[in-house]
C-alpha cells in the first residue's frame, strides 16, 4: 500500500506567505491577483498517484481573502468545483472582511440543509 498524504500551499506576496513554509506549507509568491488566479489553476492541475488512482497533490490551498474577494465569478466557480483541492480564504495583515466565515456558512448550509453556524 501507497503512503502517500496531501500538500498544503499557500499563494500571495511573498512577505505575507514567508513564515508558512516553516510550518510545512509549500508556499508560492503571487503579486497580484492575475498571477494568484494562474497559480490557483496550476496547483489544481497537480496530481499524485494513490493506491493506483490518480489524486489532487494539495488538499488544501490557502489564499488571502482580499484576493478570493477580486477574483472573477467564473474563475471562483471553477476553482471550488471539487471538494479538492480547497481554496481556503485567509484574514490579511489587516484583519478579516468576513468572506471566510461567509464563504464556510455557505458551505455548512449546502451540507447540512440549514445555516447551523448562525449570521
Amino acid at each position: 500500500m501507497e503512503n502517500k498524504t496531501y500538500k498544503m500551499a499557500i499563494v500571495g506576496p511573498k512577505d505575507a506567505i514567508a513564515g508558512f513554509g516553516a510550518v510545512g506549507v509549500n508556499a508560492f509568491d503571487s503579486k497580484n491577483t492575475k498571477e494568484t488566479v494562474e497559480k490557483l489553476f496550476e496547483l489544481k492541475k497537480q496530481t499524485q498517484t494513490i493506491n493506483g488512482e490518480e489524486k489532487p497533490l494539495y488538499a488544501v490551498i490557502f489564499v488571502f481573502e482580499k484576493v478570493i474577494q477580486e477574483i472573477s465569478r467564473e474563475d471562483y466557480a471553477r476553482l471550488t468545483a471539487h471538494a479538492l483541492p480547497a481554496i481556503v480564504a485567509l484574514p490579511g495583515v489587516s484583519g478579516s472582511t468576513g468572506f471566510g466565515v461567509k464563504r464556510l456558512s455557505s458551505l455548512v448550509e449546502k451540507a447540512v440543509g440549514q445555516n447551523i453556524l448562525g449570521d
